[in-house]
C-alpha cells in the first residue's frame, strides 16, 4: 500500500470516475447554486453505485472543514468543495456498509479514497492543488 493518500485506491468503480468527471466538468465557472445542485447529482448517482441511502448535503458557515452526521445521513460543508464532499461521502459509506468499522482509521481511509478519486479523474487539477497549497493531506 502507498504511503501517500492519493494513489491508496485504484480500484475505483468506474461509473464512479464518470459521475466525477461529470461534476467537475466547467467547476470554476458554475454560480453557487448550480454547484450545490451539481453536488447533489453528484451524491445520488454515487450513492447509488454504492447501494447507500443518498445522503442529503447542507452548507454551514463558522467552520472551515466539512463532516458527516450518520443519524441524519446528512453531509455539511463549509463551501462548495468537491475534495471534501468526496470525503464525507466516504463516511456516509462507511457507516452505511461497515457499522462495525471497516478500517482502523476511518479519516486516513476517507482520505485516501477522497484524494485517489480525484487525483485518478483529474490528475492535472489534482498536481496544480497540491503544488499551490490547496490539498492539506497529499
Amino acid at each position: 500500500m502507498s504511503d501517500q493518500y492519493s494513489r491508496r485506491f485504484s480500484n475505483i468503480d468506474r461509473r464512479t470516475k464518470l459521475a466525477t468527471k461529470k461534476v467537475m466538468a466547467g467547476w470554476s465557472t458554475k454560480s453557487n447554486s448550480e454547484q450545490f445542485d451539481a453536488m447533489n447529482v453528484w451524491l445520488r448517482k454515487v450513492s447509488q453505485i454504492y447501494a447507500l441511502p443518498t445522503p442529503t448535503l447542507r452548507r454551514h458557515d463558522g467552520c472551515d472543514s466539512g463532516w458527516y452526521i450518520p443519524a441524519l445521513n446528512r453531509i455539511e460543508v463549509p463551501h462548495f468543495s468537491l475534495i471534501t464532499l468526496f470525503h464525507e461521502f466516504r463516511h456516509a459509506y462507511q457507516h452505511s456498509h461497515f457499522p462495525q468499522r471497516m478500517v482502523d482509521n476511518v479519516e486516513d481511509d476517507a482520505r485516501a479514497w477522497s484524494l485517489s478519486l480525484y487525483r485518478s479523474v483529474a490528475p492535472r487539477t489534482y498536481a496544480h492543488l497540491v503544488n499551490t497549497g490547496r490539498v492539506l493531506h497529499i
